[in-house]
């Protein structure tokens, strides 16, 4: 897989980051647990503290345009111990992988089909995202505007249908909590959601204009942290301290909506939601993985694993996340710790290593 040889538009890159983002809105039941009502806080907190780092991803792939996060590695720490660097940062993509593919198994063995079995659904969602990774990240990304365009309008029906349900005395009083707590949350979401930007240094050497890579990355992260933080405050405007307790407080509140008897079972509009932004988050982390493998190990073509890696990442999923119980607290305690070398300390390190060495000597665009 030469992913320098498919290309994406500006605008689809930016929407592509949105919508990746957007994945991540499950996460957010994580944040209620720990910052309770002063969940939307954090996600302002988590958006200003990621965004030099999100930004030093962005002048990485400026810095060294066409080439991807392996290549990178290559350039800046030599060719063994970058290859070791690439690896990990290979294994850590897969555990992405792994966990979002569960994510989205006890979403659905949670509330859309709880009669079935964990691994068939977890299954059947890694052959879907295989079929779509072997297709190519542009039609993924062609997908992905149609995905945002039906989140921000579900996001928008749901704040409007809910209107009534809402107490904006639920969000209040702020700032409650010790700065631990803020700290914490802060961290988990940062991690867990903003900091897995890390995977698009496999996308950018996609991105038919890298001179704008700067303004795509961002224009996407603005939107994404808009809808989330709607998403945040209407739950708990509607939920309250509720929103502590349920399990998924975005599927909770779509359940109160009734109107005149007429328009009910709108969780379902939710689920449809979830879904499909969830399954672009696990197409480009599957597509990172992949096109990661393959430039890794210098191979010609990457079709043959595709499927293979999908299903591992099912079966492995299921074995190292024994419950539910045990995969929230991995994201909120484990998960977190984990992404921060990936995260928040290899990129600037390496960015400022490769401005020390003056690596490449000519350089990208400067323009973000």
């Amino acid at each position: 897989m030469d992913i320098s040889k498919e290309k994406i538009s500006s605008s689809q890159f930016a929407l592509l980051v949105a919508g990746f983002l957007f994945g991540s809105s499950l996460i957010t039941s994580f944040m209620d647990d720990v910052a309770k009502t002063d969940a939307w806080i954090v996600v302002i907190l988590a958006f200003v503290s990621s965004m030099p780092f999100v930004l030093s991803y962005v002048y990485l792939a400026k810095r060294f345009p066409g080439k991807d996060l392996i290549q990178i590695n290559d350039a800046v720490y030599g060719p063994y111990l970058g290859k070791g660097i690439s690896f990990l940062y290979l294994s850590f993509f897969l555990y992405l992988l792994l966990l979002n593919i569960r994510v989205m198994g006890n979403f659905y063995t949670g509330f859309v089909m709880a009669e079935m079995p964990l691994i068939l659904i977890m299954a059947v969602v890694a052959l879907a995202c295989a079929y779509a990774v072997k297709k190519g990240i542009e039609p993924v990304a062609r997908l992905n505007m149609l995905a945002v365009v039906g989140s921000t309008f579900v996001v928008i029906v749901a704040v409007l249908f809910l209107l009534g349900h809402m107490d904006l005395k639920n969000i209040l009083p702020v700032f409650t909590q010790s700065p631990i707590v803020y700290i914490q949350s802060t961290n988990i979401f940062s991690a867990v959601s903003y900091g897995e930007l890390i995977v698009f240094l496999m996308v950018y050497p996609s991105l038919n204009r890298i001179e704008r890579a700067g303004k795509s990355t961002m224009a996407g992260f603005a939107i994404a942290t808009c809808l989330l933080f709607a998403i945040v405050v209407r739950n708990t405007a509607v939920l309250g301290s509720a929103a502590t307790i349920s399990a998924n407080a975005t599927y909770g509140a779509f359940r109160l909506i009734n109107i005149g008897e007429f328009i009910t079972r709108v969780e379902l509009l939710a689920a449809v939601g979830i879904t499909v932004s969830l399954f672009i988050k696990i197409c480009v982390i599957y597509h990172a993985t992949i096109a990661g493998i393959g430039r890794l190990f210098r191979m010609r073509s990457t079709a043959s694993i595709i499927i293979p890696v999908g299903i591992i990442s099912a079966i492995i999923g299921v074995i190292v996340f024994t419950s539910v119980n045990v995969q929230q607290w991995s994201a909120e305690n484990y998960h977190p710790v984990l992404a921060i070398p990936f995260e928040f300390i290899l990129p600037p390190l390496t960015l400022l290593l490769a401005k020390i060495r003056g690596i490449p000597a000519k350089t990208g665009g400067r323009s973000t």
